[in-house]
């Protein structure tokens, strides 16, 4: 009869299970810093589930579950032994793809002895993991100023950004330009002209660079004519070492290359590539997310300018992110329904991120 009872909440759990709304897009994630893994286990929760990430023997992440199969001990004060992740408490050891290998004075291991594992990514001096399906629909998105050729032309910096709300809200929030104007300052009206569009082809700058397969890219395309606004929001010295050095900017463009869950931004002025940010997200559950930026600054051969572009746009990028966080700290999940033609792209990306979301499994 109790068997029979505990079949019956089994099922009962399995059906609550499957009824749950997925809330997360089949994607590439960063789970963390590549620097903060070393030998020893790290305890991290994504996706609002408890994991554990490690490097095998080779030195390769893996994130898999944080409590064993057996009775639930923590495998996050685990210690790596001959290869694999050996739990603290009855000494199961666990290899690089979650299966039990070893336990002791047990012969047969059971076959479900095992720990679910992420597909890992090791990038860009990042942990990418991969979730939604067992193996990646697309791979880790290309950031060309990070690869090993191309490090030499361009200074770089990181930051990032947490608060409480969903990745969503935070990658849309690139796509809402009307709000550059009431939290960044920044003047777009009918005297600073504004073209707005998204793009199903590369932009003549990109045409030779892959960025993503082309079914998990969107892109959205801001021109702004911004001659006298550039010098007047520099100001001060950098106004004047600009005007001594003659550099007038005319139009600056931010080219938005996106995938599910993550962005490269792309600064032009005047068609000349200034900067580029690969903004990744690191969720750690359905209304709790950080988001990453690689910086990369182009550098302009001119010593002094290179130091300027630094520090205004490496600490500009940081600042300027910081200012939506008191918003983002109190909306209301899932709030307003109500929308206008300037919200057009931010809906248009709506409906990419849900068809991501439903590939999930």
């Amino acid at each position: 009869m109790s068997v029979k009872l505990e079949q019956v909440k089994e099922q009962t759990r399995d059906k609550k299970e499957d009824k749950k709304e997925k809330v997360f897009p089949a994607s590439w994630y960063i789970a963390m810093e590549s620097k903060a893994l070393g030998k020893k286990p790290q305890a991290i929760v994504l996706f609002g589930q408890d994991l554990v990430a490690w490097r095998d023997e080779n030195g390769n992440p893996v994130i898999m579950e944080r409590y064993c199969s057996h009775l639930g001990a923590s495998l996050a004060i685990s210690k790596r032994v001959d290869g694999c992740l050996e739990c603290p408490y009855h000494k199961w050891r666990y290899d690089n793809s979650g299966q039990c290998v070893s336990i002791p004075n047990v012969e047969n291991i059971p076959s479900k002895a095992r720990q679910a594992t992420y597909t890992t990514v090791e990038k860009y001096d990042h942990i990418w993991v991969w979730y939604g399906s067992k193996t990646p629909l697309f791979p880790v998105p290309v950031y060309l100023p990070a690869e090993k050729k191309r490090q030499k032309d361009y200074m770089a910096f990181r930051f990032a950004v947490e608060s409480k709300i969903p990745i969503v809200t935070m990658i849309e929030n690139m796509y809402d330009y009307r709000h550059y104007t009431s939290v960044h300052s920044l003047p777009i009206n009918d005297k600073v002209p504004i073209e707005y569009t998204l793009q199903e082809q590369q932009h003549p700058e990109q045409q030779n660079e892959l960025f993503i397969t082309p079914e998990a890219w969107y892109r959205g395309v801001i021109d702004m004519s911004v001659e006298k606004y550039v010098l007047e929001q520099f100001g001060g010295i950098t106004d004047g070492i600009f005007r001594i050095l003659g550099i007038k900017f005319k139009k600056m463009t931010h080219i938005i290359d996106t995938w599910p869950t993550g962005h490269v931004l792309t600064m032009l002025f005047d068609d000349r590539e200034v900067m580029r940010v690969m903004l990744g997200s690191t969720p750690i559950n359905a209304n709790h997310s950080i988001g990453v930026a690689l910086v990369r600054v182009k550098k302009t051969g001119n010593f002094l300018l290179d130091i300027i572009f630094y520090m205004l746009f490496a600490w500009q990028s940081k600042v300027s992110s910081k200012k939506d966080l008191p918003i983002w700290g109190t909306m209301k999940i899932d709030g307003g329904k109500i929308f206008v033609k300037d919200d057009y792209l931010l809906l248009k990306f709506r409906e990419f991120y849900r068809k991501w979301i439903d590939k999930a499994e």
